[in-house]
This record gives structure tokens, sequence and C-alpha cells, in this order.
């Protein structure tokens, strides 16, 4: 699902912005939409990207941690790529780290709302042909683990890049063995 949505983002500054949207969120391993639109330009660090590829994050606080305790996240690849370009295309300097598009493709100085994230999905689900109550902010999210129990991770690292604690119930289960009770579970093509 995630490639199909991917796939409907093309060439406008709205699409570049969506992108970095939706590859941010999964590759960061399935951040909340307020953890998302909360994020500042200044939480961004673009320094190692010219040489090594990655793009560091500092989340300031989220659902689970509080402020100073938060991890910093890294991104490569694909999303890096799409962050990356996001900022460029939109010129952003300082501020919200995405804002709103106008109809004219300008980018606002303003932040994005929560609820924006949830347009935004259903816009890609309906431009790439799928019914718009297909998938889901939270769904996104949620896939993060079942890509990772698909991929064979244990239970700590997934749930460590999203700020969780492993539950005492899944401390020494591996991912794989949880996968298997959901047999409906596809592959969402390789990780970022």
């Amino acid at each position: 699902v995630l490639e199909q949505l991917l796939a409907t983002c093309r060439g406008s500054r709205r699409d570049c912005r969506d992108r970095a949207i939706l590859t941010l969120g999964w590759a960061s391993g399935g951040r909340r939409r307020s953890e998302i639109t909360g994020l500042m330009r200044e939480d961004v660090s673009c320094k190692e990207f010219g040489k090594s590829g990655l793009v560091w994050i500092s989340l300031l606080e989220t659902k689970t941690t509080i402020k100073g305790d938060t991890p910093r996240l890294v991104l490569k690849g694909r999303a890096a790529q799409a962050l990356v370009h996001w900022i460029e295309v939109a010129q952003i300097k300082d501020g919200p780290l995405f804002r709103p598009i106008s109809k004219a493709d300008r980018v606002l100085k303003r932040r994005l709302s929560p609820d924006a994230i949830y347009q935004i999905v259903k816009h890609r689900l309906t431009l790439a042909g799928l019914p718009e109550d297909f998938a889901s902010p939270h769904g996104l999210r949620s896939d993060f683990l079942t890509q990772a129990a698909l991929d064979g991770a244990r239970s700590r690292p997934p749930c460590a890049c999203r700020g969780i604690a492993p539950s005492p119930r899944r401390r020494n289960t591996t991912m794989t063995s949880i996968s298997r009770k959901i047999p409906q579970a596809t592959s969402w093509g390789k990780p970022f």
C-alpha cells in the first residue's frame, strides 16, 4: 500500500511534501501524526546527508516520552532523500517542517495539523485507485511493526525506535512468531 501511495507523488510541491511525510512516518519507526506535524526545521540535521546520506531528527516529545528523553532518529535512503528534497523545494530555513500548500502550489508559513495527515492519506488512497477507508495514518503507523515481523525482527528494536517499551508478554518472542498469527499480512516492499 505504501508503494502505491508513493507512486501518486510525482512532481508538485504538494507531491514532494506528501512523499516526505509518508516516507518519514514509515522509515522513522511509525511516527504519530502529531509527532510528524510537530517537527520544526531546527529538529532536522542534514549535515551528514552529502557524505553519508543520513538525516538526523530530534523529536521534542512523544506520547510515551518526555522532553529531553526522546530518541534521535536517523533516516537514510529514499526517506532521507525525500525529506531533503522537500526542504529544498519548499525553501524551509526555519519554523514548521511540514506546511500546507496553497492551490497555486505555494508553501504557506503555518504548520500542518495532525488531521491534515489523515486527509493526505485519504487523498493519496483515492489517487492510487483504492477506497478512502482502505488505510489510515494509524494503520500505516502500526503496519510498521507488521513489516518488521515479516522481516523477522525481534520485538525490541521495532518498539525501541518507536519509543515504546516492549511488553513483558512480548519481551522474548520474535516478531516472526507474531506475524504467523496474521496470515493476511503482506510485505510492503523493501525497507527504506
